[in-house]
């Protein structure tokens, strides 16, 4: 039996995914600075109504029942700001006496929105924006934070990007460790899978791996 050619390792689809993140978030963070990028899902729904007693303005003895409706108007937001990567929450609740008025105030406010704010004060890329908020717990740059502004409340995780790079570096180093492995024991003449050192058997004593073809053999067909 002919001893297999051997291959080496193939990139692996979360490797692949990996580069293709880390080089979206090195140009994200090199290039946005100085600026704020911001893609959010907008959407609105009608909470519930309620019926409160007026009192007459006749005097008379029975009351009027105003209906009052809520509206909540919700959004999940991406951004990106001084090497931060944010991903929040929000929610701000209207209200109305007339639930289709109301509904239709809010509807150009939904959807998909992206939008780029510049002349943004630019910022050191080792030093981290440090964004006033109203509460939560931050370790090293990384926390879930809350906010309230002007009725409107929200919750988001930020992670500063040089960590998300950190991390996406990960699998491809690990990539390139197996391959450079790969060709040290294919070189060597070991058992691609135990590294035990075959010294010419056709087949490793260890796993059962069949020997693969020397270099010289695959080189020369």
């Amino acid at each position: 039996m002919k001893p297999p050619v051997p291959i080496p390792p193939r990139l692996s689809r979360l490797t692949i995914v990996c580069i293709v993140l880390f080089v979206f978030l090195t140009a994200l963070h090199v290039f946005g600075m100085s600026r704020v990028h911001l893609v959010e899902y907008r959407w609105h729904r009608t909470l519930a109504s309620s019926a409160e007693s007026v009192p007459s303005e006749h005097g008379l003895s029975f009351s009027l029942f105003k209906t009052t409706f809520a509206l909540a108007l919700r959004s999940l937001k991406l951004s990106s700001h001084s090497g931060v990567l944010t991903c929040g929450y929000s929610e701000y609740i209207s209200y109305g006496s007339d639930s289709l008025k109301l509904s239709q105030q809010w509807s150009d406010h939904q959807g998909w929105a992206a939008r780029q704010i510049n002349d943004v004060t630019p910022a050191n890329p080792f030093v981290m924006s440090s964004q006033s908020v109203d509460g939560g717990v931050q370790i090293g740059g990384i926390g879930v934070i809350t906010t309230s502004r002007q009725g409107e409340t929200g919750t988001a995780l930020r992670i500063p990007i040089a960590y998300l790079l950190i991390l996406l570096l990960i699998p491809p180093l690990l990539a390139w460790r197996g391959r450079r492995r790969f060709v040290h024991r294919l070189n060597a003449g070991q058992c691609l899978r135990c590294s035990y050192t075959l010294d010419g058997v056709p087949t490793c004593p260890e796993c059962g791996t069949a020997a693969p073809l020397p270099v010289s053999a695959t080189a020369t067909g």
